[in-house]
């Protein structure tokens, strides 16, 4: 009769748990489609990922360089000035696809506008993807940029890309992009991780089993952010994945990566980057440049600081402050000028890039900053 009990008891048990860890499979399978669970994501072929592929920054292959939207200086060609070896650069530019102007034509990115109400070549070295690491690692290595004024600009959400190695982890693409990184020594100086050794050999499982390889990614499944592989147990993954960094904001209102410029992040985001910014700085000034940074929102940003009265990478302003680098806000000057219109008026979409009046508005407000800020040099 005990035994028959103890049976019973087990069998409720076991179904009891199988029905939690199912439904946790379920769960677990919706959250991957969501992004919250590591999914390999990458389909193109070794090959493709290769023409592509840079061993200093990740990503452009300079043998790219001279054809289709890229001049021969790796610029992004420049309709208002279009020969790079005839026209000097004035300014220069390092970013992501913020500074590149992505989704507008060559006519209508913000540099090229920049370039015609200067009346001298803007060089635009933005690309799409780019942490502020990889823009800092850019201007480091293009030793051929002797514009007097160079710009370092830093889109709000790329405090997460400065954390990461394998971009398709914290952003699912169906591309294969790797990248270095920095990371803060026990004596808070920056310290560069070199990128895995990836061969057509490894690649596949790079793709599955990521945390074999980038050790210094943040966002590696079974790390701290909260990423969890899809695989059993599933009912202790969904617990943890609930650490992810966007489903705690979807509390806050606060964008996604809002807690990444918190002092006490384990991720270090806030201080690496201040770290990044004022190397850039320091070099520009040893190679004779003027150096300025700009800090560009997104359109969630304009929409919580319309909300809260706060720019969530304010911290970093603050921080930057004290080192003794005064930053381009770019946001209070959106809004300043935005007048009637909705804050996502500048941008495709709220999530997306700036549009052709966003594009106009920022070489305007760029053009003020340089006008009021630095000494005339053309």
């Amino acid at each position: 009769m005990i035994f028959r009990k103890i049976a019973v008891i087990i069998i409720i048990g076991a179904a009891f748990l199988i029905f939690i860890e199912g439904g946790a499979y379920l769960f677990a399978t919706f959250l991957q489609k969501k992004g919250i669970f590591y999914a390999p994501h990458v389909t193109e072929s070794y090959q493709a990922s290769q023409s592509r592929f840079n061993p200093l920054l990740g990503w452009p292959s300079t043998r790219n360089f001279g054809s289709g939207d890229y001049d021969r200086s790796g610029s992004r060609v420049s309709p208002a000035f279009p020969d790079p070896d005839r026209q000097p650069a004035c300014v220069s530019l390092y970013g992501d696809s913020f500074t590149w102007g992505e989704e507008v034509d060559n006519e209508h990115a913000w540099g090229n506008v920049l370039s015609k109400l200067l009346a001298c070549r803007v060089a635009n070295y933005g690309v799409g993807g780019y942490g502020t690491d990889q823009a800092y690692l850019r201007f480091h290595h293009n030793l051929s940029d002797h514009a007097p004024i160079t710009f370092l600009v830093h889109l709000s959400e790329n405090i997460t890309r400065n954390i990461g190695q394998f971009r398709n982890l914290a952003a699912p693409v169906p591309q294969f992009l790797i990248k270095p990184r920095f990371r803060l020594d026990s004596q808070g100086q920056l310290e560069l991780v070199p990128m895995p050794e990836i061969s057509q050999t490894n690649y596949a499982d790079v793709n599955r089993n990521p945390e074999k390889y980038f050790k210094q990614d943040f966002f590696v499944p079974g790390g701290l952010s909260g990423n969890q592989p899809h695989r059993f147990p599933f009912s202790i993954a969904v617990l943890r994945s609930l650490k992810r960094f966007h489903i705690r904001n979807k509390f806050t209102g606060e964008p996604n990566y809002a807690n990444f410029y918190r002092a006490d992040h384990p991720a270090q985001g806030l201080q690496l980057t201040a770290a990044i910014i004022q190397r850039f700085h320091q070099e520009a000034l040893s190679r004779g440049q003027e150096p300025i940074v700009a800090i560009f929102p997104t359109g969630y940003d304009l929409v919580y600081y319309q909300q809260a009265r706060r720019w969530v990478y304010q911290p970093l302003l603050d921080d930057l402050q004290e080192k003794g680098i005064k930053a381009l806000n770019i946001g209070p000057e959106i809004m300043s000028r935005l007048g009637n219109r909705k804050p996502c008026a500048m941008y495709t979409w709220c999530g997306g890039h700036l549009n052709e009046a966003g594009n106009e508005m920022v070489a305007e407000i760029v053009l003020s900053y340089l006008k009021s800020h630095v000494s005339p040099i053309y």
